[in-house]
């Protein structure tokens, strides 16, 4: 075999052996694991590239074929070991492809600046943010695994992608917890055994925890990895993380399932369950929409507007189908973390392509088609309906009060005002639908 397998300037003999003796005198004193570990491979590098030089030096000079094969040998293990040597310098355990790095970065940029878009053109602030950050923080993740590509020792790059690829999910997730807390709204709120305002109390505070846990861990994991110690604590509190996100997912699943089953099939008498109605209703067919003729007289009369847009039937199934990419996703990153960083899905990308980045990119476009823009009308549409339901709430305590005689004659004046306002605002909402419809927002 032929020298030419790799080949080293002689000349680079003098760095060579400052290398060795500075890494060497490092190693007698260091007590830490870090110092250590970098100079062991300072040693481990300088030694078998000083092999090479001797061997090629040999190969230049010896004409006897048994010293030929014994410096081909030479080099030949160390070509070996310095190969071995980068890849235990691979945090990835792999070397990265770098076109399905590229192909999601672009995915994401792409749905990231259609949610900036949007967010800026509808005014649904807080359901634009978290999808702008759930986005964002799946771009960067992928960004820095291009970065990573040909340069896989690098710890910033391979930090920033595996923290953000962890927790951006979450954010997803919140904007599903949004939209169905505003279903259960336009429909009613006794469809659900939880109130609306809930939502916010339960799952985003469960969201918030879990993304709280995955940042320590996160945090704790790069610490040790820079140190060069155990990374098991760290990788521990994110799986704890990771988890506590599919408990509280799992129980958001139950929360969905029970106001598709009561708001579809509350009145057995008008829509009998059954699995051909419940596919019917969901993806609004010919016969849902039958169906969803009997139905109507049972949601909140006032949010009609909201509810006849052409997109809002197939909101739920919107929200199934989200929030089982996401529990997927959530799955595969349980199990591999509790793998360890030397498993086998966390070895192999195809898994991350397929069962994380996929599986994000499919919801954060799902709530691109389903944006609520598009699903409910424009945000002033939807808060013209609460104004009127909330002033038609307080016209019945005041009819109440009234009918049980606990208005005070000092009090008679600021009820007729209520009465009269809530008057004008359902002469307002009904001119404003009526502009609405007319431009086109619908």
């Amino acid at each position: 075999m032929s020298s030419s397998l790799t080949y080293i300037n002689p000349t680079a003999t003098v760095g060579l052996m400052q290398t060795l003796s500075s890494a060497l005198a490092v190693v007698s004193t260091a007590t830490a694991n870090a110092p250590l570990y970098t100079n062991s491979d300072y040693i481990r590098g300088a030694t078998n590239s000083l092999n090479i030089i001797s061997a090629q030096g040999i190969l230049a000079t010896a004409t006897d074929a048994q010293s030929q094969a014994q410096a081909t040998a030479i080099i030949e293990s160390a070509i070996l070991d310095l190969a071995a040597l980068s890849f235990d310098e691979n945090l990835y355990n792999e070397w990265l492809t770098l076109w399905p790095n590229v192909v999601f970065a672009v995915v994401f940029g792409i749905l990231l600046t259609i949610h900036v878009l949007l967010t800026l053109l509808s005014g649904y602030w807080y359901f634009g943010a978290v999808l702008l950050i759930g986005s964002g923080l799946t771009f960067a993740g992928y960004l820095s695994r291009c970065i990573s590509v040909g340069n896989e020792s690098d710890e910033n790059p391979f930090l920033s992608q595996f923290i953000t690829l962890t927790i951006s999910p979450a954010f997803v997730m919140a904007g599903l917890y949004y939209m169905l807390g505003r279903m259960l709204v336009f429909h009613g709120d006794h469809f659900s055994i939880m109130r609306p305002r809930w939502f916010s109390y339960i799952f985003i505070s469960c969201d918030i925890l879990s993304i709280v846990i995955q940042a320590i861990g996160g945090g704790v994991a790069a610490g040790a990895l820079s140190e060069k110690q155990s990374t098991l604590t760290g990788t521990h509190t994110m799986v704890a993380g990771i988890a506590f996100q599919v408990v509280s997912m799992s129980f958001f699943i139950f929360v969905l399932a029970e106001f598709v089953i009561k708001s579809l099939f509350h009145n057995t008498n008008q829509v009998p369950f059954s699995l051909s109605n419940l596919f019917a209703l969901l993806f609004n067919t010919k016969r849902g929409k039958e169906l969803r003729e009997f139905l109507e007289p049972n949601y909140v009369p006032n949010y009609l507007e909201v509810r006849q847009k052409k997109l809002f039937p197939y909101v739920t199934l919107s929200l199934f189908a989200g929030t089982a990419f996401i529990y997927i996703r959530c799955i595969y990153r349980l199990v591999e973390l509790s793998q360890g960083w030397s498993g086998f899905l966390i070895r192999h990308q195809a898994f991350l392509m397929s069962l994380d980045a996929l599986q994000v990119a499919f919801t954060c476009g799902l709530m691109i088609i389903f944006h609520p823009y598009f699903s409910w009308g424009t945000r002033k549409l939807v808060k013209l309906s609460d104004r009127l339901v909330n002033n038609i709430e307080l016209e019945k305590i005041i009819t109440r009060d009234l009918e049980n005689g606990f208005v005070d004659d000092d009090e008679d004046q600021s009820v007729c005002g209520s009465a009269i306002n809530v008057q004008m605002d359902n002469s307002i909402f009904n001119n404003r639908v009526e502009s609405d419809q007319d431009k086109n927002f619908a």
